[in-house]
């Protein structure tokens, strides 16, 4: 009883917690909750334009087989590694997702984990995601703004991102391609794209091919740009291990020897924040900008990180403990 209580709590809180005066909001829940819908593909086709789904806490991924987003709406999870940091959810669990192919435009997606994401659309915002394969952005033809920003990316492929795509802003996100094969690359860009990228974390052993961007404040951790097949690139104030960078103008990017980043933290994402020595320095990556990334990609909603409930008395009431925090 106390579970349930628990996870409807959680739930009906960040259903509640919006202010939008025309967006409906619908929960998802698989774990025999009462809910609006119990799976991603029947929830996208419930729903309308401008509405907005709560995927809630669960251990059971809500979708086996790709499912399109086909309309404008935005869906929230639960963030990931909760486990991993301080006061993210009394609920452990985690929004889980297979493969997502975004195919409208305006669609907004924030603290879900994807096994791997396509973006066929335009004007669309990937946010404080974990994606645990490929990301792919203009699979099926070129798009235009889009941004992914504050996600982590790690899987084993060819190629971990692939991008056609004009305007992109690709910003505070850790990247770690695992594959170790020569010529595996952790960015492909196509030569018709462009846009920026900032305040990244390039891990592993893989390369970048990229095209028409401004490369800042990116901190690559063995990985390098493939400067040869790379074009209209400035780099200005980026750090990396090899020397690769002095290729590119501006001449502020700077070649480090040792590695920049807090390996030794426990939390996953956490131990890939910058030493403290290195944070005045400039550079800071995940940790700055206009969306400085959020350990484990708590969503900008509120969420309950503490709860307490005993029964009072032979009426059966419970008293209730709760502590809320709210997310930008």
């Amino acid at each position: 009883m106390y579970r349930f209580l628990r996870v409807c709590l959680l739930a009906c809180f960040a259903f509640g917690c919006f202010n939008s005066a025309y967006a409906l909001r619908f929960r998802v829940n698989n774990t025999g909750v009462d809910a609006d819908f119990t799976d991603l593909a029947s929830a996208v086709a419930g729903v309308s334009d401008g509405d907005i789904l709560i995927v809630e806490h669960s251990n059971t991924p809500y979708n086996l087989v790709e499912v399109d987003i086909n309309k404008k709406i935005t869906i929230y999870g639960t963030g990931y590694y909760l486990l991993d940091n301080d006061e993210t959810h009394a609920d452990s669990r985690t929004s889980i997702l297979g493969d997502i192919n975004i195919t409208s435009t305006d669609v907004l997606l924030s603290g879900l984990t994807m096994s791997a994401c396509r973006v066929n659309a335009d004007d669309v915002i990937v946010e404080r995601c974990l994606i645990e394969g490929t990301l792919q952005v203009g699979d099926a033809a070129m798009v235009a703004d889009v941004t992914v920003r504050q996600c982590f990316i790690e899987g084993d492929a060819t190629t971990l991102i692939e991008i056609d795509c004009a305007i992109l802003t690709f910003s505070n996100n850790f990247c770690y391609n695992q594959s170790a094969a020569t010529g595996d690359k952790v960015v492909d860009m196509t030569v018709s794209s462009s846009g920026l990228i900032l305040n990244n974390i390039f891990f592993g052993d893989d390369e970048l091919e990229i095209h028409n961007v401004t490369l800042k404040n990116n901190i690559f951790e063995l990985v390098t740009v493939d400067v040869i097949n790379s074009s209209s690139v400035t780099a200005s104030n980026n750090y990396a291990e090899l020397s690769f960078l002095a290729s590119f103008q501006p001449s502020d990017n700077i070649a480090k020897t040792d590695t920049m980043l807090d390996l030794g933290a426990l939390s996953r994402d956490a131990k890939y924040f910058l030493l403290p020595t290195y944070v005045p320095e400039g550079g800071e990556g995940l940790e700055v900008g206009s969306f400085p990334y959020v350990l484990s990609g708590l969503p900008p909603i509120p969420s309950i990180w503490f709860y307490d409930g005993e029964l009072t008395g032979d009426d059966g009431g419970i008293d209730v403990d709760l502590k809320v925090k709210g997310r930008r």
